[in-house]
């Protein structure tokens, strides 16, 4: 579930284009992770779990955190 007030939020905080930036950031950082899990590879575990989780919950992605 997405939660669009906190999207919509973010995205008053800052501005439509830096929102969409954040966005391709974030999706970009996913799926570094996923593939670095997918792989095998949990040196940053300890790391990657809280950012996937606290960078879900930020944009709004609830069930994903």
């Amino acid at each position: 579930m997405i939660d669009w007030p906190r999207v919509t939020e973010l995205r008053e905080e800052v501005g439509a284009e830096d929102f969409e930036e954040v966005v391709e950031i974030f999706l970009e950082e996913v799926e570094e992770v996923i593939g670095r899990l997918q792989g095998g590879d949990c040196s940053q575990l300890e790391q990657d779990l809280p950012f996937l989780k606290g960078s879900a919950l930020n944009l709004g992605c609830d069930d994903f955190s």
